[in-house]
């Protein structure tokens, strides 16, 4: 779950500024790092702008969003957004930990300060992980957006596999396009950014009160609780009715089976074996 950790504003403005700008942007979006942006509007008790009239939230995919407020652009994202519009930074870097997420806030093509986000482990995730194990699932790999640092430390506190850290929404089908070369993969999101892994993966699984439309159309299950370890339940159910279908077919093989060879010694008649044919596929 993300939190704001820091705020630095840039030379000319203010943490309130940067804040303010990022929420006017972020808000009504489904985005982990909206709801974190809001949050912290919201302790602050920083009045939110209104965007300009018909003025739309342009996304860009694993970079960033942009809108207009009173006739000028509100950008927040990446340096790499930033730089793709060509809006003038500083470098106010060296202030963050290296552990931590970037996001980047400017309006009329200067930058107004840098938020930094801290992604606390979601409660359950533990325990989510561990029951996925204990259910023969052993390769575990988490792909993200995030800096590499901040995903080495995630990958060793859940102890996962691997990571795939920095990737936009084309790697991270790449990489589910990958591993399906080696075996049969479930693919776990909830934003926009993870719709083309979900749509590539054998199984894709959008979970989460605040998923995206397009996540959920490019998956093949929805789970509506935020709760990680309601994926194991999935995957244990999952398995239960696989073997329930297969015990299922078994027993009508067995007992059609039974019936034609009984038809054909003439123990009972081709009526009679008809009849428990019928009982039997009924039955299961």
């Amino acid at each position: 779950t993300p939190v704001v950790q820091q705020v630095i504003a840039a030379e000319g403005f203010n943490q309130e500024d940067v804040i303010r700008l990022a929420a006017a942007a972020e808000k009504n979006s489904t985005h982990p790092i909206a709801d974190a942006i809001m949050k912290q509007a919201k302790d602050w008790n920083i009045l939110i702008p209104i965007r300009d009239n018909n003025a739309q939230v342009e996304t860009t995919v694993g970079k960033g969003i942009s809108t207009w407020l009173n006739g000028k652009r509100v950008v927040v994202g990446s340096l790499r957004f930033m730089n793709e519009l060509k809006v003038k930074t500083t470098n106010l870097l060296q202030q963050m930990q290296n552990d931590e997420n970037v996001i980047y806030v400017a309006y009329d093509q200067t930058l107004v300060g840098v938020v930094s986000i801290f992604d606390k482990i979601r409660s359950g995730m533990h325990r989510a992980v561990n029951n996925l194990r204990h259910q023969g699932i052993n390769d575990i790999i988490m792909l993200t957006g995030d800096k590499r640092t901040v995903a080495r430390e995630m990958a060793r506190r859940l102890k996962l596999n691997w990571y795939h850290a920095e990737a936009l929404p084309d790697d991270k089908a790449f990489y589910v396009k990958k591993y399906r070369r080696t075996g049969a993969v479930m693919m776990v999101g909830d934003g926009i950014n993870d719709a083309p892994a979900l749509a590539h993966a054998h199984v894709g699984v959008t979970m989460g009160a605040k998923r995206t439309d397009i996540a959920s159309e490019a998956s093949d299950v929805i789970i509506t609780s935020d709760n990680p370890v309601m994926l194991s339940e999935l995957v244990g159910l999952s398995k239960k009715t696989m073997n329930i279908i297969r015990q299922n077919f078994i027993a009508t093989f067995a007992i059609n089976g039974i019936a034609i060879l009984f038809g054909a010694l003439g123990i009972f008649s081709p009526i009679v074996g008809a009849a428990i044919h019928n009982a039997a596929t009924i039955g299961v």
